[in-house]
C-alpha cells in the first residue's frame, strides 16, 4: 500500500483533491477536480424556493390568524366598547336598558368573563339608579303633599319663611281689613240633621267661601265652629284690601243662597267687617296656625255679633275706605260690648260704574243718588 495524501484546494466554485498512490510500481499522483458552480446555483434556487414557501405559509398563517383574531377577539372587544358607550348614555339619560351585543354572547374564556362582569355591573347600576329614582319620586310626591298641607295651614310666604327659619314669626300691619261671618241659627240647624250631614254642609259652605277668598286674593285665617274669618292686606300688603273684603262679603251673601236646610228654608249669614292695625304671625310648636291679634280683630268680631241676619255691618274705619265705591247705609250709634258706642254702617252693594249707570238710565232705571256713600235724605 502506498501512502495517500489528500489535499483540498478551494478556489471560487471549484474543489481539487490530490491522492499519492504508492501501491503502484510507479509513482502516480491522482488529482480529482470537482466544479461546484452548478451545485451552488441549485442550492441557491432551493433556498429561494424554501424562502418563498415560508413566505407564502407566513402570509396564509397571518391572514388566518387575523381572521380568527377578528372574529374571536377584535369584534367582541369593539362591540363591548359600543356596549359601554350605550350603557353610559342609558345611565346618563335615565333611559331603559338598550339591547347589548354582549348579552347574546356566550364565551368561556377571559373575554367572556369580562363581558359577564360588564353585564352584571350594568344591571346592578341600572337597578340602583331605578331604585334611587323611585325613591326620589316618592320623596318628591311626599314633599309636595307636605308642602300642600303646610300651605293649607299657612300662607305661602309664611310657610317659606318658617321652613328657612323655624321659630316665632310675627309682623305688624298698619292697615288690614278683617271679615267675620257666622251662620245664623246654627244651633237649630244642628238639631235637625245628623252630625255627619251637618259637617258635610259646613264643608260645602266653607269650601265655597275658600274659593271666593282665593278669587279675591284674600287670606283665610280660620274657621271657628260655624264662623268664618278672612283678612285682606296681609301677609302681602295691598292698597285695596278693604275693597277686596267688601267684594267677598257681597259674594258670600249670594253664595249662601245656594244652600238650603232640610225644611227648605234658606241658610243665612251675618257678616262684620273692620279695618285697622293688626299683628299677624305663627306661635307655638305643635298644631300652629297663622293668626291675627289686635283691637281691630276684636272690633270686626263685634261687627258680626252685633249685626243683623243677612246684613253686612262695617265699622266707620272701613266705611271711610269704601264710601266712594260702594252703597253704604248708616245704621247709627250701636252699643258695642267692650267698646261702648260706635257708629256703624250697612254695606249694600257696589256703586255702578259709569257704563253700568248709562245702561240703567237708558233702560229707564236710575240709581239713587248718594253723597259720601250715604243715602241723601
Amino acid at each position: 500500500m502506498g501512502r495517500i495524501f489528500i489535499s483540498t484546494l478551494h478556489s471560487r466554485d471549484r474543489y481539487d483533491v490530490a491522492c499519492h498512490l504508492q501501491s503502484l510500481k510507479d509513482d502516480y499522483l491522482v488529482v480529482i477536480r470537482h466544479d461546484a458552480d452548478q451545485i451552488k446555483q441549485e442550492v441557491n434556487f432551493f433556498i429561494i424556493r424554501i424562502a418563498g414557501l415560508v413566505l407564502i405559509i407566513s402570509i396564509f398563517v397571518g391572514i388566518g390568524t387575523m381572521i380568527v383574531l377578528e372574529k374571536m377577539v377584535i369584534t367582541p372587544i369593539l362591540n363591548l366598547r359600543l356596549d359601554l358607550i350605550k350603557a353610559g348614555k342609558s345611565i346618563s339619560n335615565n333611559q331603559e336598558p338598550p339591547k347589548f351585543y354582549s348579552a347574546s354572547t356566550q364565551r368561556h374564556d377571559e373575554l367572556g368573563d369580562v363581558i359577564s362582569a360588564f353585564m352584571q355591573m350594568f344591571t346592578q347600576i341600572h337597578q340602583a339608579i331605578t331604585e334611587r329614582q323611585q325613591a326620589e319620586e316618592a320623596l318628591r310626591v311626599e314633599k309636595e303633599k307636605s308642602v300642600q298641607l303646610l300651605l293649607n295651614v299657612l300662607p305661602q310666604t309664611i310657610a317659606e319663611q318658617l321652613k328657612k327659619q323655624p321659630g316665632l314669626i310675627a309682623d305688624r300691619f298698619e292697615q288690614a281689613t278683617i271679615l267675620f261671618a257666622d251662620i245664623t241659627d246654627f244651633t237649630g240647624l244642628a238639631s235637625q240633621i245628623s252630625p255627619t250631614e251637618l259637617v258635610s254642609l259646613l264643608n260645602q259652605i266653607f269650601s265655597s267661601f275658600d274659593r271666593l277668598a282665593e278669587r279675591h286674593g284674600l287670606e283665610k285665617i280660620k274657621t271657628i265652629g260655624d264662623a268664618y274669618m278672612v283678612v285682606g292686606g296681609l301677609p302681602k300688603p295691598r292698597k285695596d284690601h278693604a275693597e277686596a273684603i267688601a267684594d267677598m262679603a257681597l259674594d258670600m251673601q249670594q253664595e249662601i243662597y245656594r244652600f238650603k236646610r232640610e225644611d227648605n228654608k234658606i241658610i243665612n249669614i251675618r257678616i262684620g267687617i273692620n279695618t285697622g292695625p293688626v299683628v299677624a304671625g305663627v306661635i307655638g310648636l305643635k298644631k300652629f296656625s297663622y293668626d291675627l291679634w289686635g283691637d281691630a280683630v276684636n272690633i270686626a268680631s263685634r261687627m258680626e255679633s252685633h249685626g243683623k241676619i243677612g246684613e253686612i255691618q262695617v265699622s266707620s274705619s272701613t266705611y271711610e275706605l269704601l264710601k266712594h265705591q260702594y252703597v253704604l247705609e248708616k245704621r247709627g250709634i250701636v252699643q258695642v260690648k267692650g267698646r261702648g258706642e260706635m257708629i256703624t254702617y250697612w254695606l249694600k252693594s257696589r256703586l255702578p260704574t259709569p257704563v253700568e249707570s248709562q245702561v240703567k238710565t237708558n233702560g229707564h232705571r236710575q240709581a239713587p243718588s248718594f253723597q259720601g256713600g250715604e243715602p241723601m235724605t
